[in-house]
């Protein structure tokens, strides 16, 4: 299943160029393999779903219940910004949380 490393990291802005401030990082490990790093591999809108994803994991009663909340948030985007196109790391994230979801149903 998903887990999630919390840290904070010096982000590049433009030719080499780093910014004083740390910002916050957030690497979801997935059961399947390799890590998303969400600062690198998904846009602000897509983490802001992600977020959503991860505490509808715990409070859904089905993954039908979890596809229709994120096909909802996928379609009212970012503060009801527009459509937000789901990216293969976003698809992967949802996908092992599914899982996730399967696993506490069984228990």
């Amino acid at each position: 299943m998903a887990t999630v490393h919390y840290g904070k990291s010096a982000r590049s802005c433009g030719q080499g160029q780093r910014r004083h401030a740390k910002e916050a990082v957030m690497i979801i490990h997935m059961s399947d393999g390799p890590s998303v790093d969400t600062a690198k591999e998904l846009g602000s809108e897509e983490r802001h779903i992600v977020q959503k994803l991860f505490a509808w994991t715990a409070m859904v009663k089905s993954v039908a219940r979890f596809r229709e909340l994120k096909k909802k948030a996928m379609v009212d985007g970012w503060n009801n910004s527009g459509p937000v196109r789901e990216s293969r790391a976003l698809s992967r994230i949802a996908d092992d949380l599914e899982a996730r979801i399967r696993q506490r149903l069984k228990d």
